[in-house]
């Protein structure tokens, strides 16, 4: 399909939106290069809900908001607030409750909705680790424990979770090197806002007018 009827269909993403996106994520691109056809991350979003709460700027292209308050629905609470202090404690802030879940690998993320591009907006940091691909996932027995009321069972399973966490080397760089060679893992994006795509509109006009504008 030839670029410029690409941009005859109505309410698609124009070289006016797309220059406001390129603008508003510069600390992100420069993050991955300004390779945006190499360079992805995928969110599951429960679309229903998502497109009530966000703004839709353009078809299939969202901007929304990141809750910092997010609670756990399938995880125990004693679990997420240790994680969360944890993370805090160690990385500077606190991942499990202030930021969004993605991963470089479209796969990964259906379980948990309709896979869209995320793209940061301004200032935004991340963190992830080589050794967790979902920890939720890869301590889900200890998971139990924690639910357990009983004090000497929760102790024991934080100190196991402890010892995972502290042998996880998460990361807050190397951004690029995780989407290449850990694309099934989980990386923490925190940020204030991001812009959300369908992967068709991501593809086939986002990254065309990103070329367009900047080469």
């Amino acid at each position: 399909m030839k670029l410029k009827a690409l941009f005859e269909e109505q309410d698609i993403i124009n070289k006016e939106i797309a220059r406001q996106i390129i603008e508003d994520c510069h600390p992100y691109l420069t993050e991955i290069n300004h390779d945006v056809d190499s360079y992805r991350l995928f969110r599951g979003l429960q679309m229903e809900s998502f497109a009530r709460r966000n703004k839709e700027i353009a078809k299939n292209v969202f901007k929304a908001t990141v809750r910092k308050d997010r609670t756990p629905l399938n995880t125990p609470k004693v679990f997420h607030e240790f994680v969360d202090n944890w993370m805090e404690e160690n990385l500077g802030e606190k991942f499990r409750s202030g930021s969004i879940f993605c991963a470089a690998n479209r796969i990964t993320v259906l379980n948990f909705g309709k896979p869209y591009v995320i793209m940061p907006i301004g200032k935004f940091s991340y963190a992830w680790s080589p050794y967790i691909e979902d920890l939720y996932s890869d301590v889900e027995e200890l998971n139990f424990s924690l639910a357990n009321k009983d004090s000497k069972e929760v102790d024991e399973a934080k100190k196991k979770l402890k010892e995972i966490l502290d042998g996880a080397d998460y990361r807050k760089e190397d951004l690029t090197r995780m989407m290449k060679e850990y694309k099934s893992h989980e990386v923490m994006l925190c940020c204030d806002e991001y812009y959300a795509f369908e992967q068709n509109t991501y593809d086939n006009y986002f990254c065309p007018l990103y070329d367009l504008l900047t080469k």
